[in-house]
């Protein structure tokens, strides 16, 4: 009899064991919440591209997209856009990614840029020379400027177009070039005629002189030198 009494107690704890195992087990998936983890990649999917947010804000601005990002705020999904106007003015745009509906928010105001001649000046203050080439790189807002000293050294230079600020980037070893009239006799070799003129540049990475014969039939002809080597360029 008291045999068969022991085994209530641990029939109970088996019992309590299992219900606990279950209480623990892992939740079942909501029904609701996967519903709307569904609809949220529906809604990505529906939503413009950045470069149709961009065009919307071109519409209303003409100019060049400096930055477009995509954000969520105050539980709204909008691309942040700044642009650039052809005037140096800076406007920011939030365009709401479902509808393309446009919200300018800020104005800047009109920032006035160096001209290559005073970005030049610059640079020819920092080295007295002749000016080669400059390039403008409106992403970086930088001049870029080769000058060729007058030992026949050349240097690199990048000036900011907004405050002027200079960099020299290299310094060329010192080379020795052909003169413009060494230049010209090589042509003369290749071409009879009179040479009507003859010019230092820096092209393509390579100076070289740039020369225009006038043949005996009264007919041009233009020739590149390399000014190092004496061969001719294409």
């Amino acid at each position: 009899m008291m045999k068969k009494l022991a085994t209530v107690p641990l029939a109970l704890s088996i019992l309590g064991t299992g219900l606990a195992g279950i209480a623990n087990a892992a939740p079942m998936p909501n029904v609701h919440e996967h519903e709307a983890s569904v609809a949220h990649v529906q809604h990505q999917e529906g939503f413009l591209t950045q470069k149709e947010a961009s065009d919307i804000a071109l519409k209303h601005c003409e100019g060049t997209v400096q930055k477009a990002e995509l954000r969520h705020e105050n539980g709204l999904d909008v691309y942040a856009i700044h642009t650039l106007d052809k005037y140096g003015k800076g406007h920011d745009f939030k365009v709401h990614a479902r509808d393309g509906k446009l919200e300018e928010v800020a104005v800047q105001q009109q920032v006035k840029f160096l001209t290559q001649r005073e970005a030049t000046d610059i640079a020819l203050k920092q080295c007295e020379g002749t000016i080669q080439t400059v390039n403008y790189d409106s992403g970086l807002g930088m001049y870029a400027i080769h000058i060729l000293d007058k030992h026949g050294k050349g240097h690199d230079f990048k000036v900011h177009a907004r405050d002027g600020k200079l960099e020299e980037v290299a310094v060329q070893q010192q080379v020795k070039f052909l003169t413009q009239r060494e230049a010209s006799d090589i042509v003369l070799k290749h071409c009879e005629g009179t040479v009507q003129k003859a010019e230092l540049r820096h092209e393509s990475g390579l100076d070289v002189y740039a020369v225009h014969v006038l043949d005996k039939h009264g007919k041009g002809h233009d020739f590149k030198i390399d000014a190092k080597t004496g061969g001719f360029c294409k």
